[in-house]
This record gives structure tokens, C-alpha cells and sequence, in this order.
């Protein structure tokens, strides 16, 4: 691990010996990428300890894992072809086959975060924070700065974020 140390001049050094200011949205992205695993964390240390959630920390575990290795390509900028495991269509469909299993039936109301379960409400936290990472994204990727599989991926894991969280609400049956 890298030596943290004070005084970088407001620069960062990201993979390929690249310097950016820490202001540039590829910075951006990459925090927010962080910040969206983080708070899944919390998310999961939290639903480990209910038994009717079993599936889902093991989800976002692996969703965890899937963001270290996006975090890698975007600060590769888009030179993702030389790892052998960056973020792909089948990581996608991955994403889409959960979202098809949890997905009940369709809500009539908009959902208000917070309504029936702390377990739902901080999924509602983590599709926010998810859309303003796929909102960089979007930046990145019209600049083709950014593989189009990493922006793909982050929309479609806020669906799948939205969707746990409704089934979270649907589990607590609670009003």
C-alpha cells in the first residue's frame, strides 16, 4: 500500500503514473465509487444479522468486489484492455438477471426512503449515491474517457439497488 503523506498540491497520481487534480470528474467518479462501496458496507455489516436478507449481503458483496475492479478501470481511463478482468457485458447481465428475480410487481407510488425499514432506507442512500456516480460516468463516457461496460454497469446497479430496497420494504410488511 501506497505511503499516505501530507502536501500533495492538491494532485493525485492514479494508474499509469497519470497526475490529475483531485477536482477532475475522473476524481470525482472515482470517489463516489468509493463512497457508494463504503456505504454498502454498512448496509451489508447491518443485514448479515437478519436471517430474511440471507441473499442479499452475499449480493452486495459481490457487487463490492465489482466496484474495486470498476474503480480500476476508470482511473485506467478507458486502457482497460490491459487487465483481463475489467467490467463486461456479462457483469451487466449479471446485474439484470437479479434485478428480474427480485422484482415482484411493479409499485404505484413513488417510494419514500425511510417508509417501512432502516435496511430499505439505506439501500435508498446507496441508489443515490450509485446515480450520482453514474451521472459522472455519463460525462466520462461522452468524453471516451471511460469504458462503456463501467457506465452501463452503474445504471443498472442503482435499478438494482431501487429494486432490493422495494423487496427489503415488500419482506417488513410494514406501512
Amino acid at each position: 500500500m501506497k505511503k499516505v503523506h501530507v502536501g500533495d498540491n492538491g494532485y493525485t497520481y492514479i494508474l499509469f503514473g497519470k497526475k490529475l487534480p483531485k477536482y477532475h470528474p475522473l476524481m470525482d467518479l472515482l470517489g463516489t465509487i468509493d463512497e457508494l462501496s463504503s456505504m454498502l458496507g454498512f448496509a451489508r455489516a447491518l443485514m448479515r444479522e437478519k436471517s430474511e436478507f440471507y441473499k442479499i449481503p452475499k449480493i452486495i458483496l459481490e457487487i463490492q468486489r465489482d466496484l474495486i475492479r470498476l474503480g480500476r478501470d476508470v482511473a485506467a481511463m478507458n486502457r482497460y484492455k490491459e487487465f483481463n478482468d475489467y467490467i463486461n457485458e456479462n457483469d451487466v447481465r449479471r446485474l439484470e438477471e437479479l434485478i428480474n428475480e427480485f422484482w415482484k410487481k411493479p409499485q404505484e407510488n413513488f417510494q419514500i426512503p425511510g417508509s417501512r425499514s432502516l435496511y430499505s432506507a439505506l439501500l435508498h442512500v446507496t441508489r443515490a449515491i450509485c446515480r450520482r456516480a453514474e451521472r459522472i460516468a455519463a460525462k466520462l463516457l461522452h468524453e471516451e474517457i471511460l469504458n462503456k461496460y463501467d457506465y452501463i454497469y452503474l445504471n443498472r446497479l442503482s435499478d438494482l439497488l431501487f429494486v432490493l430496497a422495494v423487496y427489503i420494504d415488500t419482506l417488513s410488511n410494514r406501512d
